[in-house]
């Protein structure tokens, strides 16, 4: 399966529940800020993350938010902003 882009985004209001879920988040992206990673996933993995943190989340204080953007969308935020996006990264098996 091809891997997308998504940015994670969260807020949590409990400490606890807050490592958690970014002990969780750096198994499947790169930290950007605080509570935002970036990540280069699968459907699969995007499900299998959001599975997981639906059992750390409490829905009535937390909320974790995923947002993808397409290559050029990802260009023009880097070329207008300034801003360096993580790149996806091919590996080879020879």
């Amino acid at each position: 399966m091809e891997q997308r882009f998504w940015l994670a985004c969260y807020d949590i209001r409990d400490d606890k529940r807050l490592r958690r879920i970014a002990a969780l988040m750096e198994r499947y992206g790169t930290r950007a800020q605080k509570s935002v990673f970036e990540c280069w996933i699968t459907p699969r993995q995007l499900a299998e993350l959001r599975a997981e943190a639906d059992t750390l989340l409490d829905p009535q204080q937390d909320s974790l938010r995923f947002y993808t953007a397409c290559e050029p969308c990802r260009d023009l935020a880097e070329k207008e902003t300034g801003t360096v996006i993580q790149k996806i990264k091919k590996a080879y098996i020879v």
